[in-house]
């Protein structure tokens, strides 16, 4: 009997520590995110944010503003209900993305190149991320990038790398 209060009463404190657990998770201002890049190619992309990156050359005339940029020099694109935005990039080599999803969609980055290019299909992020989610990709490689979210394959956008 004294046993079983003693297992209640921890069972009570471990269900009270798991949801006062959350309940600030929740409150907190960042979403909760994730950033799997397992599988990419390192000799064409590195999965980590760079410590530089160029500026941005040119972006979509239908954007309003430029690409916001972290401090640590990480291009952002955010993926919305609408699409990618901004869906038209131009940026130096060594230059990092950060794919957001934004959006009340599923998002998995990839590419729409089908000849199996080692260097663009390393692109594709190995698995879908939900809303508050990223996906980091470093730009290694000059070229021009055609990419898309593999689960709407409508919403699409170009990176050209110098």
């Amino acid at each position: 009997m004294k046993n079983k209060k003693y297992l209640l009463s921890g069972a009570a404190i471990v269900v009270l520590i798991i949801i006062i657990y959350f309940a600030v998770a929740n409150k907190s201002e960042a979403p909760v995110i994730s950033s799997d890049t397992s599988g990419v190619n390192a000799e064409t992309a590195a999965p980590a944010v760079s410590s530089g990156g160029g500026a941005p050359v040119k972006t979509d005339s239908s954007v309003a503003s430029s690409p916001q940029i972290t401090q640590s020099g990480v291009y952002i694109v955010s993926y919305e209900n609408s699409g990618f935005k901004p869906n038209v990039l131009e940026i130096m080599a060594g230059t990092s993305i950060r794919f957001i999803n934004n959006s009340t969609k599923a998002m998995r980055i990839g590419t729409s190149d089908t000849t199996n290019n080692s260097v663009y299909q390393a692109l594709n992020q190995p698995k879908t991320v939900g809303k508050g989610s990223y996906y980091d990709y470093n730009f290694v490689s000059p070229g021009v990038y055609e990419y898309l979210n593999l689960n709407n394959t409508a919403d699409k956008g170009t990176i050209t790398v110098k």
